[in-house]
């Protein structure tokens, strides 16, 4: 346990140094002896006093990898989770790339469902739907970022009160920790996922 609490730590000191000095995996191996600049220096000492705070990384930073992709993430929308990539191989193993489809993604946040969907299977169009605002709006720049933003509407709406169509596929992965439970959470949740 205590093994892979330090490799999780590393990680996340290494992804911080690569944002702080704006250099990939590859090139920071590269230039170990590299001297950092001030700004670089202050920037990720920042991220860490952030990240000795509790604060996910992906907060600190505002992008999340999934499914091979960037997303940016927000206070407005929950991280996406690598255990949701299950659901994107379910789904593309089970419905192949021959056949156009239309998804709508219930409780979207960020669209990392819907949007890794559109970006795999380049024939379907989906709807993100949201109660938050907010979220919907990182959805839009998320789509814009992945090319699918064309074949993409959002609505905002509690579940399906205001979505209208019909739709080949449903996916969701929406919240579901109990409204009760979450002062139990670990702060890195508690206190950096939205309650909403």
């Amino acid at each position: 346990m205590q093994e892979k609490a330090v490799e999780t730590a590393a990680l996340d000191a290494r992804l911080l140094l690569q944002a702080a000095t704006g250099l990939d995996h590859g090139e920071l191996l590269l230039h170990l002896d590299r001297f950092s600049s001030e700004p670089e220096l202050a920037l990720y000492t920042e991220y860490l006093v952030r990240r000795m705070n509790r604060e996910p990384v992906s907060r600190s930073l505002e992008r999340r990898g999934f499914y091979g992709r960037d997303f940016r993430v927000t206070d407005a929308v929950l991280d996406p989770r690598p255990d949701t990539e299950t659901l994107i191989d379910l789904v593309l193993e089970r419905f192949g790339s021959d056949r156009s489809l239309s998804v709508v993604d219930l409780g979207a946040g960020s669209g990392a469902i819907i949007l890794t969907l559109l970006a795999e299977r380049a024939s379907w169009s989906g709807v993100a739907v949201d109660l938050s605002p907010d979220a919907l709006d990182v959805v839009l720049e998320n789509a814009e970022a992945l090319g699918v933003a064309e074949r993409l509407d959002v609505v905002a709406s509690s579940w399906w009160d205001e979505v209208d169509g019909q739709f080949d596929l449903i996916v969701s992965n929406p919240p579901y920790i109990a409204s009760t439970d979450i002062d139990a959470l670990a702060p890195d949740v508690r206190e950096y996922d939205p309650h909403l």
